[in-house]
């Protein structure tokens, strides 16, 4: 049978199978209509076939606005009545259902079996389509996949000035029940994930992100590249590798083409992927056996609403008994009143010179996005943030331990000299030079606080013999300290041999 008519006997055949609720396929039936038309035309074999495919995609256009299952009923038998018609008048052989093995005695002929390993036949294409107004509810129209324009250079693009909405630090330290629709329940769970105010709430930034902006159908994917796709699920199995894994195998199909996507060891997957499913899979394209596959991809179950709006949608940890589009709800809320009032500290000149978001944008766009480089922007923003903050409190802890009166350990060069001509090798320049700043910051009055970073045989240890050897020779004592019981015994006996010919006792 034609490819075109193969397809429409599947879909019929699983919409019949879900209780004719125009889930079949992704964007309902009307909308497998519009693509499937098109393959059918092309692919009739006489004034007949065409004028078949026309009656029947003037059904499929009105599937969607019949009420009730009966009437969907009816219209879907008599399309399949029609198909079993045009079988014997072009002799073709009836398609079995993928859930329906024929009889052996009554198996096609090799050359005709469906393959095995081959993908099912996809069901439905995704195109840009905009319903007509109707008079009862109809599924979601599913958008044409088209690449968006490469985003502008880091540098072009332009950066949002600070908003006049003052900040409100006492604002943010409110529980989150303040939050509308954030009861003393969901704020329970929101706190085991950690945010138990609004502010902490603000950094509870996503985990990954599906991109409704920039999806492709799957007969348009390249191997290596990091997409999303959406599609039905025609089948998922499990079973069991070589190594005793549990592997578990879910044909996906978007109407262009079909593609499988594997995980490993999660047998809990046979039960939430089941066949008619609509779903949205996001991960690396690799190649198995010529073909794109998908190994171990993000997944969720469709969401009409985000893909009608076309943006970049957040996915936020979850936990049990706060669902994906709860947490968005939430996020969104706190997101749009308090975002723009967390105070920026960061000065001007400097944002400015860096090209940096304000701080209130940066938290928009970081849960929000309006495009990949604005999420890029967003995220380089409060990564530097991050990063400043924990170098400030890095430089506040210094000044506070450097406050503190150090005692000054001098000592006469000769004394050095003497310590450099005992060693059994000559000090490379790198040595003597660091320990000529390590003997002027042991003769300051503040304490000295140093890393002395080197590889290894690169006389790490013999700076260190020299340090003590200044506190001892200042009248002090000093003590090397080692991570392991070993490599103390190890510089016990080297700074033995070093140090006591100077009648330093180490013990």
């Amino acid at each position: 049978m034609a490819q075109a008519f193969k397809r429409l006997e599947r879909v019929l055949d699983l919409e019949a199978k879900q209780g004719y609720e125009n889930k079949a396929v992704v964007g309902g039936i009307q909308q497998f209509a519009i693509y499937w038309v098109e393959q059918a035309r092309e692919e009739a074999v006489d004034e007949a076939d065409r004028a078949f495919v026309e009656q029947v995609a003037d059904v499929l256009s009105e599937y969607g606005r019949l009420p009730g299952t009966e009437a969907r009923s009816k219209s879907l038998s008599m399309l399949q009545t029609g198909l079993a018609r045009r079988r014997d008048r072009v002799g073709e052989q009836k398609l079995t259902p993928p859930t329906k093995r024929p009889p052996r005695a009554e198996r096609p002929p090799r050359a005709e079996r469906p393959s095995r390993s081959a993908p099912p036949e996809p069901v439905a294409r995704v195109e840009r389509h905009k319903p007509e107004p109707e008079p009862v509810v109809e599924p979601e129209p599913v958008a044409e996949i088209v690449s968006p324009e490469p985003p502008p250079l880091l540098e072009e693009v332009e950066v949002p000035e600070q908003t006049a909405v003052p900040p409100d630090p006492k604002g943010l330290r409110q529980p989150v029940t303040a939050i509308k629709g954030v009861g003393p329940q969901i704020a329970q769970k929101l706190e085991r994930l950690g945010p138990a105010t609004i502010w902490q709430l603000l950094y509870l930034l996503p985990r990954r992100y599906d991109d409704y902006t920039n999806m492709k159908p799957i007969n348009r994917l390249q191997y290596g590249e990091q997409v999303t796709i959406i599609g039905t699920i025609w089948e998922t199995r499990a079973r069991r590798s070589n190594n005793n894994q549990v592997v578990i195998q879910t044909t996906v199909n978007d109407g262009s083409g079909a593609v499988q996507a594997t995980w490993y060891n999660q047998p809990w997957l046979t039960s939430k992927l089941k066949a008619g499913m609509q779903i949205v899979l996001s991960g690396k394209v690799e190649q198995f056996l010529g073909r794109p596959v998908f190994n171990s991809p993000e997944w969720e179950p469709l969401e009409l609403e985000p893909l009608k709006t076309r943006r970049i949608v957040p996915v936020y940890p979850l936990t049990k008994g706060l669902f994906a589009h709860k947490m968005r709800e939430i996020m969104r809320t706190a997101v749009s009143e308090w975002a723009e009032r967390v105070p920026d500290t960061l000065p001007d000149p400097v944002r400015q010179r860096q090209k940096f978001y304000p701080l209130g944008h940066a938290i928009q766009q970081a849960h929000f996005p309006d495009s990949q480089e604005a999420l890029h922007k967003a995220r380089r923003r409060l990564a530097f943030d991050e990063l400043f903050i924990l170098q400030l409190g890095m430089q506040g802890q210094r000044h506070e331990w450097q406050a503190q009166p150090g005692i000054p350990l001098q000592v006469e060069p000769g004394h050095l000299i003497q310590f450099r001509h005992s060693l059994p090798f000559t000090l490379t320049g790198a040595q003597q030079r660091v320990i000529d700043e390590i003997q002027d910051d042991m003769a300051k009055n503040r304490p000295m606080n140093r890393l002395l970073q080197g590889d290894v045989g690169a006389g790490k240890t013999v700076v260190a013999a020299a340090a003590l050897f200044i506190a001892f020779k200042a009248g002090m004592q000093a003590a090397l300290m080692a991570p392991t019981a070993i490599l103390a015994e190890q510089h016990y006996r080297g700074l033995r041999g070093t140090l006591e010919p100077f009648g330093i006792n180490v013990c």
